[in-house]
């Protein structure tokens, strides 16, 4: 999730995703390399806070790693597909 969405702040949509239970990871992405936004992510809820450019095989690891955290390491094979690739 962006912190600057068009129609509001992701931090916004964190704060309230969390206190509804809302269970899956939730991943900042965004260009605000501020250490106060990378605080203030991570103490509403967040799970991890990546900002831009990244490199693509970090953001897999990332995503895998806070998935693991999520549901276990079950034998399910996860696949993250973008455009032009699946991991």
């Amino acid at each position: 999730m962006d912190i600057r969405l068009p129609d509001g702040s992701g931090f916004d949509v964190c704060r309230k995703m969390r206190p509804n239970g809302f269970p899956l990871p939730i991943i900042i992405l965004t260009a605000a390399h501020d250490i106060m936004d990378k605080v203030l992510g991570l103490e509403i809820g967040a799970d991890d806070y990546i900002t831009k450019p990244y490199n693509l095989r970090e953001l897999v690891s990332r995503i895998r790693a806070q998935l693991r955290r999520a549901y276990g390491n079950c034998q399910m094979q996860i696949a993250i597909t973008f455009w032009w690739m699946t991991w």
